[in-house]
């Protein structure tokens, strides 16, 4: 059976910056332009707390939290960070699939072997990504990228989940609504729910 695994970087423009500047720490910061029509590409945890998201106008942000923080990205520095993730990555194997500069998708079905379990798998590999970034990530395993994919959202920020099988998956996601599946949208939602 194949075993995929998804490492998603938690905000990670925001916490890069916070890698550089830790006085940044703790405090609702997003990264975006200063102007009235500028957009937030990436919003702190603090500052998702106040409703703050991505793609969200930083005039609504600032209305939401007038304290906020803005700070301009800095793209250099990003793709720096995201090099060094991805040859540690490259170190455990190459049978991978970057879809961003945080996320990405990793076979590690023969890779899983040297290790005593998947969370110890999981938990080394987040710890490792800490400790030579200080960079935190969540990351999931399940049998296709669409499991592996649902795994890294459940225990955001810096945790792990893990579906064993296909089983496990499809009663997880009984109770769940049908948007939770990449891809499905408003839209979609609404045409899927449809009594025929």
């Amino acid at each position: 059976m194949q075993i995929i695994f998804h490492i998603d970087l938690n905000a990670f423009y925001a916490s890069a910056e916070v890698s550089v500047d830790p006085t940044l720490e703790g405090k609702p910061l997003v990264i975006s332009g200063n102007s009235r029509r500028a957009i937030v590409s990436t919003a702190s945890y603090e500052a998702r707390k106040y409703g703050i998201h991505s793609a969200m106008s930083t005039f609504e942000a600032k209305k939401l939290c007038p304290n906020l923080m803005i700070v301009f990205p800095n793209k250099e520095k990003y793709f720096k960070e995201s090099q060094i993730i991805h040859n540690l990555v490259l170190k455990i194997t190459h049978k991978i699939e970057f879809i961003a500069l945080d996320e990405g998708y990793i076979d590690i079905t023969e890779v899983i072997k040297k290790f005593s379990s998947k969370e110890k798998f999981a938990k080394t590999f987040r710890e490792r990504i800490f400790k030579h970034t200080g960079l935190t990530c969540s990351v999931g395993i399940g049998v296709n990228k669409i499991s592996a994919k649902i795994a890294s959202d459940i225990n955001k920020p810096f945790g792990q989940y893990i579906f064993n099988s296909e089983e496990e998956f499809v009663e997880y996601m009984k109770e769940k609504k049908i948007r939770k599946l990449q891809g499905v949208g408003e839209k979609f939602e609404k045409l899927l729910n449809k009594d025929n």
